[in-house]
């Protein structure tokens, strides 16, 4: 349900998060509305960051995912 392009509609207009989903699964216009913050290269942490970060995410979100 949450990854629907209704929910995740929502997610941006009703809580200002940026959604799950491609920006072009959602409507029209509210790509238009978003569109100086649309875009295809999000960063990510690197560095010293990165094995903590993977770390915490197994531990604590993931503990049933199995690591490459």
């Amino acid at each position: 349900f949450m990854l629907s392009p209704e929910a995740q509609e929502s997610v941006v207009r009703d809580i200002g998060g940026f959604p799950a989903v491609s920006w072009d699964q959602l409507p029209q216009e509210l790509q238009e509305d978003f569109n100086d913050v649309i875009t295809d290269d999000v960063p990510s942490f690197g560095g010293v960051w990165t094995g903590p970060m993977y770390e915490g995410w197994y531990t604590t979100v993931a503990p049933d995912v199995e690591r490459e």
